[in-house]
């Protein structure tokens, strides 16, 4: 079955992401392009091609505002892609028009927001079989899941883990100039919006071995004036299995550049660099360290998360990658750390 959609956004991630990706899942139909603004709106329609209606706020029209476009029969499904601060508004009204939702990672702006949106949903949509994912395209990669492949089948214990992710956001970044960074319409600035993901790869792999993350010790700083609030956390973090490792996320930091994850077992390491590469360092059966390299191909993981969307729809399970409630576990262990102020939180579940 087609399912009809619309995206809520115009914005890069919107143009670059969601619409081709839309267009690539041929389960999916794209009907309907809303943006605040005519001009956005229209702009993106126009790139979607014919068929595709643009909905907007500004100026005031009866009949192209998003409360029209959540009326269409047609429409059944709602991708959000829009700044954190304005997404729960949209996700709530999806939900209370009857609409299935995949919104983006974070799940919201703070753990309290992320519960009233499960809340509403587990009330007004979960019996009738409507849909909510949250995108974490970083859990698609293709070097994470071959990572948590290795680790499943080690069958070892995990000793420890190091992950450090170090992306300097200048000038010339073309997120650094996005409105919702220059107007702080969000509590923690590029950390809320980038070290979700890594969040999220960080308890992936560790899942994979058998363990959460029970609790949080953290530093959250500002480096770079330019990157308000805070650009930059240290994190101590422990297991409920009592295993110890750390966390170290940086946007703040010039000339650091690099994704890599460490996990450490009685059988050797995995470690994941970037979105592509594995490496590991395994004591066979005759004691012998064996080291392997592989390489995969390059996926940002944004395609597979819609292919799942529509898997979902059509009836099929939904891919816990891209579940509500794995999103709200990445934000419980981020929000803990942004709030540890260096003192050992418990991650709340």
């Amino acid at each position: 079955m087609v399912v009809g959609i619309a995206i809520l956004g115009a914005g890069i991630f919107a143009t670059e992401e969601h619409l081709p990706a839309i267009r690539s899942v041929p389960a999916l139909s794209l009907k309907a392009i809303y943006s605040r603004s005519q001009k956005s709106a229209e702009t993106l329609a126009k790139t979607a091609g014919p068929g595709v209606e643009a909905y907007y706020e500004i100026p005031a029209t009866s009949d192209r505002t998003l409360d029209a476009l959540l009326k269409r029969p047609d429409v059944e499904a709602i991708s959000v892609a829009v700044p954190i601060s304005k997404s729960p508004d949209l996700i709530r009204r999806a939900f209370e028009a009857g609409k299935s939702v995949l919104s983006e990672k974070p799940i919201a702006p703070t753990v309290a927001q992320a519960q009233d949106l499960m809340k509403l949903y587990q009330k007004q949509c979960q019996s009738k079989q409507i849909v909510w994912a949250v995108g974490e395209n970083f859990r698609f990669w293709n070097s994470v899941n071959r990572a948590a492949g290795i680790i499943r089948q080690l069958d070892a214990k995990i000793l420890t883990f190091r992950c450090e992710i170090y992306h300097f956001i200048g000038v010339e970044d073309k997120y650094f100039h996005s409105d919702w960074r220059q107007t702080a319409s969000h509590p923690a600035g590029f950390v809320l919006d980038a070290c979700i993901h890594f969040v999220a790869i960080l308890r992936f792999l560790l899942a994979a071995g058998g363990h959460t993350l029970a609790t949080a010790a953290a530093s959250a700083k500002l480096l770079d004036p330019a990157l308000p609030p805070v650009d930059t956390v240290f994190a101590l973090l422990e297991t409920d299995k009592a295993v110890t490792g750390t966390f170290r996320f940086s946007v703040g930091i010039p000339f650091l550049d690099g994704i890599d994850y460490d996990i450490v077992t009685d059988k050797g390491v995995v470690h994941v660099q970037g979105p592509t590469v594995v490496t590991t360092r395994l004591r066979n059966a005759a004691g012998i360290i064996v080291e392997s390299k592989f390489e995969d191909e390059m996926t940002f993981g944004v395609l597979d998360e819609f292919a799942s969307f529509g898997a979902a729809l059509n009836g099929s399970e939904m891919d816990t990658r891209i579940s509500f409630q794995e999103a709200l576990l990445d934000l419980q262990l981020l929000e803990a750390m942004l709030k540890s102020n260096g003192e050992s939180v418990s991650i709340a579940c």
